[in-house]
């Protein structure tokens, strides 16, 4: 494991030459080994990596090194500001012990990427280890719900700022498993700088964006449960909204007659009345004018 340097030299005939320095640097054969780690978005994982040099050899004293850490360009912001790696060891100091290396995963949005870690010997030489990092998505924001009638729209509106201190453009969205009953606007845009902590739903903040929830329900049946993620390039919100129906309230009828006896109507109506003896009263005519 060295590093070899020389000088490639062109001659032309009219004696113009060229110099071209040439280094050759070797790198170990890849062992094979995969670093992973798997965290939660916006939360913090430590680890200690070690890793061991295949094929140092001998060594005559200390060897110094540096190490680098080279993502995929669609995640570069993302890693260098959720992945920290610092070296406990100062030098290399034999081939039979390893490296060893405080690991700090802590992203801030959901992240699923693998990136190249390579350590570099001073006098030459170069190791290079993958290591693969997985966010899943963070816990829960908060909860919205919106109210809306079926074959209505019901809106929701709140704001959220940006907690970075530079200006980051956003994208907001409901994930494929969510009912197609919601919406929300702007689906993306430039998130102008803001406080240092995220919004909750409901508070209010100078500079922010304003997210609108539309409901436009179409059948009756169960409450509906959506998932809405907001994300920049290095931060992402996901909140559950639900839509529900207004609770339906009776109405109370008002009469416009009074249907209430007087104490007077109530008493006549409910008094004894005398027993009458009705086949005598209609027999009386007749015995009269037998007699």
């Amino acid at each position: 494991m060295a590093q070899h340097t020389a000088t490639l030299v062109v001659e032309s005939e009219d004696s113009l030459v060229w110099r071209y320095p040439v280094s050759g640097i070797a790198e170990a054969t890849p062992s094979g080994t995969v670093f992973k780690y798997h965290t939660r978005a916006r939360s913090r994982l430590e680890e200690v990596l070690e890793v061991q040099l295949a094929g140092l050899g001998e060594l005559r004293g200390e060897e110094h090194y540096t190490h680098e850490i080279i993502a995929p360009a669609a995640d570069r912001a993302a890693v260098k500001r959720a992945l920290s790696v610092k070296a406990l060891d100062p030098a290399i100091t034999s081939a039979d012990v390893p490296l060893r290396f405080a690991l700090v995963f802590e992203p801030q949005r959901a992240l699923s990427t693998a990136c190249d870690f390579i350590i570099s010997k001073a006098s030459g030489g170069r190791w290079r280890f993958e290591i693969v990092l997985e966010a899943a998505e963070p816990e829960l924001d908060g909860t919205i719900q919106v109210e809306a009638y079926v074959n209505s729209v019901s809106e929701a509106v709140f704001l959220l700022s940006n907690p970075e201190p530079v200006a980051s453009t956003f994208s907001a969205y409901f994930t494929p498993d969510s009912p197609s009953e919601f919406s929300v606007s702007p689906a993306n845009g430039v998130m102008p700088p803001g406080p240092s902590s995220p919004q909750s739903p409901g508070e209010t903040t100078e500079d922010g964006v304003e997210f609108v929830i539309a409901y436009a329900p179409r059948e009756y049946g169960k409450d509906m449960v959506g998932r809405l993620v907001i994300q920049t390039e290095e931060m992402q919100w996901v909140f559950e909204v639900l839509g529900t129906r207004p609770e339906y309230k009776v109405p109370e009828g008002i009469s416009r007659v009074d249907t209430h006896l007087t104490d007077e109507q109530e008493a006549a109506l409910f008094a004894p009345k005398p027993r009458r003896n009705i086949v005598r009263e209609n027999i009386a005519p007749i015995t009269r004018v037998l007699k």
